[in-house]
């Protein structure tokens, strides 16, 4: 689990809903401070306070903890993860693999 994801989220549905980090603390009893670090990704809330966050933002849970969508920034935090495990051998092949696709993909949208 991606904790600062989930804190962006968090955030992105807290001023959706036009809550400062207080009013939302309020409503869920937690101190805004750590409202602040849940957000940042600095703290990791207990599933009881995800859920109590989940229900005053009136978003499912799955909604706040499944990955919809990923930034480019995600995915290339992800890749680069992925390629600091790799030897030589499977970075050439990973690299076949996208040029590969990337070429079928090409050919089908045009």
């Amino acid at each position: 689990m991606n904790y600062k994801r989930l804190g962006e989220k968090i955030k992105k549905e807290r001023l959706a809903n036009s809550l400062t980090q207080a009013k939302l603390a309020e409503k869920v009893e937690i101190s805004p401070t750590f409202l602040g670090q849940i957000e940042r990704g600095e703290r990791v809330p207990s599933l009881e306070t995800v859920v109590n966050i989940a229900i005053t933002l009136n978003i499912t849970i799955d909604g706040l903890l499944c990955e919809s969508e990923l930034s480019d920034a995600a995915v290339i935090s992800e890749l680069s993860l992925a390629l600091s495990k790799m030897g030589n051998s499977e970075k050439t092949l990973l690299i076949d693999i996208i040029r590969c696709f990337l070429n079928r993909t090409s050919n089908q949208n045009s």
